[in-house]
């Protein structure tokens, strides 16, 4: 296994890791429908969503598969968890 490749593995399994974080809460949250969830801060999630967007713009610049792929589905997870949020209370 190359340098690169390791790298990118890296990238892989970090990137999983901390996009699974939010399948708990928006699990939780369809468990719930369409009760409120006013534990939910919707300032964090404007927040993460925005900065999530930001990470798959930097990595579509800079061509890095494992910032794209896991950035494009924490986006997905995050904007879920807003949408709920805004539509639900």
């Amino acid at each position: 296994m190359t340098e690169n490749n390791k790298t990118e593995a890296i990238g892989l399994i970090g990137g999983f890791l901390t996009t699974v974080s939010f399948v708990p809460q928006l699990s939780k949250l369809w468990r719930m429908k369409p009760s409120p969830a006013p534990n939910i801060s919707i300032e964090m999630y404007i927040v993460i969503v925005a900065g999530v967007a930001f990470w798959v713009w930097y990595g579509v610049r800079l061509r890095a598969r494992a910032v794209i792929i896991w950035n494009v589905v924490s986006f997905m997870l995050t904007a879920s968890i807003l949408a709920y949020k805004i539509t639900c209370g």
